[in-house]
């Protein structure tokens, strides 16, 4: 088998628990709003609605975050929008963005991964059935007899 490190054992978890994340909040955003609003002047305020990610920063007291802040135009937005000039200040991030841009790299982790079945050669995958000679055809990589089964630890 090829050495896995433990390095690329925690990234695959990791992105495969970000994409999970990046599913649920897209869903979650798609029902409800969700924000979170510092206190003080200027206010800055984070939050999901409509599969986008979003951060606002407000310079007046009287603006209150509503429906009609937030672009309504179906559930997926395919580019980013941003503006700073004049009144509040936002940011929209569509949130496939972010899972394409783990997903990718995840789904890489995973497929390099695949357990090789047994009999075939460890480095590339030939299948070994009836290979005497102890090295992969293949690649040359020197291999344990195919034909002998491996001990069970009776």
């Amino acid at each position: 088998m090829r050495c896995r490190s433990p390095t690329r054992l925690v990234l695959k978890w990791v992105g495969t628990l970000l994409c999970a994340l990046f599913l649920a909040a897209f869903l979650i955003s798609a029902r409800w709003q969700v924000f979170y609003r510092t206190s003080g002047l200027p206010q800055h305020i984070v939050g999901l609605k409509l599969g986008r990610l979003y951060y606002m920063q407000v310079k007046s007291s009287r603006f209150r975050p509503a429906w009609h802040t937030i672009p309504r135009e179906g559930y997926l937005q395919w580019k980013p929008e941003w503006h700073w000039s004049g009144g509040p200040g936002h940011i929209y991030i569509p949130l496939w963005i972010p899972f394409v841009l783990v997903g990718l790299p995840t789904g890489l982790l995973w497929w390099r991964d695949l357990r090789v079945p047994p009999g075939h050669c460890p480095n590339c995958g030939y299948d070994l059935t009836g290979n005497v000679s102890g090295v992969c055809p293949e690649c040359g990589m020197p291999v344990a007899d195919a034909r002998t089964p491996k001990a069970s630890g009776r």
